[in-house]
């Protein structure tokens, strides 16, 4: 039988991340507190714009180069099997509107070390689906769902802290939670990973590292990415200067509702060229948001690009298209780097190129 007045996840489960540098969880207090901001935080996680503030604070990059979730499948009790069964028992029964069964079925999956289920357990706690409303017992399913790894209570709790929302405001910490989310393609998560970069809180200032959060949340149709990345290339912010691509961005944002960005759509066409923004709107009308499913994606290849070139290697134009030029270019690099590499795109090659951005002077 299963308890459903027991609150504490268990501590014997297996299947949690494996962090390349260690996590410190909330104390008991900010636990609470954190529960009582679960649902803030949803509303209100990504409403800051993009600032040029200058802040200096030392960085934890390593984990930040990956494209997959390095989340693993639970080893004791319950077979990774089973405690996926319960998760999908409990979801469909949740589909049926039954949320009791549900419950008990996502309880039983979350103590079996499924990170999924233990969010969507916090979540039932701090809503009240199919057991008692209590907001502290869901916060610390929601820390041990990010302890496993689960991208949505990474995110979850990387925005809490991030916008002090019911915790003291940490932006360190907050980084280091959305940099796991966001490596696993949380748009949310990678808009508040750009800003971070962009305004240097937690982490060393890199407005061109920011840009590839930018176009990576952009690209999965996140409206307030899209308005910073249209910004970003139009102002010239850590890319070159191109207000084509500017104008298509601030396009989108504007259609999504985007508060500001039709306005300043308005004031960048009074500065181009009827050509110039016939070819935007027609990048605008040919997008269709996607998930980052490429390592070597875009914004990626454009951080690459616009980072070799700073650097003094002729990477060629900024264009998101990794042709001779760029792969010349990155040889050369890995060359005096001492990387091993094939002059491809690589997390062992953004590796080296923030190493060198962060060098002193």
């Amino acid at each position: 039988m299963i308890d459903r007045n027991r609150t504490t996840p268990s501590r014997r489960v297996a299947g949690t991340i494996r962090p390349t540098a260690p996590r410190v969880a909330p104390r008991a207090a900010a636990r609470a507190a954190l529960g009582a901001a679960l649902a803030a935080v949803l509303a209100t996680a990504a409403c800051t714009q993009v600032k040029e503030t200058a802040s200096e604070a030392s960085a934890r990059i390593d984990r930040w180069f990956g494209a997959e979730s390095k989340v693993e499948p639970p080893s004791r009790g319950a077979s990774v099997k089973d405690a996926e069964r319960l998760h999908e028992d409990g979801l469909a029964a949740r589909r049926r509107g039954d949320e009791e069964l549900a419950f008990a079925r996502l309880l039983e999956a979350a103590e079996a070390g499924h990170g999924p289920a233990a969010y969507e357990v916090g979540m039932a706690y701090k809503d009240g689906r199919g057991t008692a409303l209590d907001l502290e017992a869901g916060a610390r399913w929601i820390d041990t769902a990010a302890e496993r790894g689960e991208s949505r209570a990474l995110l979850l709790l990387g925005a809490a802290y991030y916008g002090g929302i019911g915790v003291e405001r940490d932006y360190q910490r907050a980084a280091a939670y959305l940099a796991d989310a966001a490596v696993q393609g949380q748009p949310r998560a990678q808009f508040l990973l750009a800003e971070s970069f962009s305004n240097g809180r937690g982490v060393t200032k890199n407005p061109i590292w920011a840009a590839r959060w930018y176009g990576k949340a952009s690209a999965q149709g996140h409206r307030d990415a899209q308005f910073a990345y249209g910004v970003v290339h139009a102002a010239g912010l850590g890319l070159p200067r191109n207000p084509v691509t500017g104008h298509a961005w601030l396009s989108l944002a504007a259609a999504q509702g985007h508060a500001k960005a039709k306005q300043v759509v308005a004031a960048l066409a009074k500065k181009m060229t009827p050509r110039q923004i016939r070819k935007a709107e027609s990048k605008a009308a040919g997008f269709r948001p996607g998930p980052n499913e490429v390592f070597a994606d875009r914004p990626t290849v454009i951080y690459v690009q616009q980072s070799l070139n700073t650097l003094g290697f002729d990477a060629g134009p900024v264009d998101g298209i990794a042709g001779p030029r760029t792969h010349g270019a990155i040889r050369e690099f890995e060359s005096r780097a001492k990387l091993a590499g094939d002059g491809g795109v690589s997390p062992e090659l953004l590796r080296g190129l923030l190493a060198e951005q962060n060098q002193p002077g």
